[in-house]
């Protein structure tokens, strides 16, 4: 399924074409989820979250240099991607995430430390987008919500439970997944 999605177009559907995406609208994108979902319910939620979820935070935020890296082989579902952002404390709610990310001694990358639940894909997922609690630059006790990319081969990633119960939807790849980092 992920190989037949990909290769027609649909994991990329709202990606620009110059990463390999068909560069449709939204609308044209619902279209499409509504025929997809009238087939197959699992179809519909595996697709939903692997090109919404694993591409639209690089389309959004990503710099020029993880774009090229990331969004092609995204977009043919050659890699598919997750993202993080439940946890047990904060549920869906951004701005109540606990995990955070420090900056290291040296100040050339992060730390996190935390658990993520229910992400879709993260079992699967070649790159994770992942929303930790940063420190403010020069304001003591003070935090925002930062995106980062994490990949599962990072020291420190672990996937504690692959596939945790669900009610339905089961016919998609492992997923539901809790990680820690």
């Amino acid at each position: 399924m992920i190989d037949g999605l990909g290769r027609v177009g649909v994991l990329g559907a709202t990606a620009p074409k110059e990463v390999g995406g068909r560069g449709f609208t939204q609308m044209a994108n619902c279209r499409i989820l509504e025929e997809i979902g009238r087939r197959c319910a699992s179809d519909i939620s595996f697709r939903k979250r692997a090109s919404f979820d694993g591409i639209r935070a690089l389309l959004l935020f990503g710099t020029h240099e993880q774009k090229q890296k990331w969004l092609p082989k995204l977009v043919t579902g050659e890699q598919l991607g997750a993202f993080a952002l439940t946890e047990k404390e904060a549920g869906s709610d951004a701005a109540n995430v606990q995990m955070t990310a420090t900056p290291s001694a040296d100040g050339s990358h992060f730390i996190l430390n935390g658990e993520k639940r229910y992400i879709t894909n993260a079992a699967i997922a070649h790159v994770l987008t992942v929303m930790a609690r940063t420190p403010v630059p020069g304001k003591a006790g003070k935090t925002s919500i930062t995106a980062f990319l994490v990949m599962p081969d990072m020291p420190g990633f672990e996937i504690l439970e692959a596939r945790m119960p669900k009610m339905g939807i089961r016919g998609r790849p492992p997923v539901d997944s809790q990680c820690a980092t």
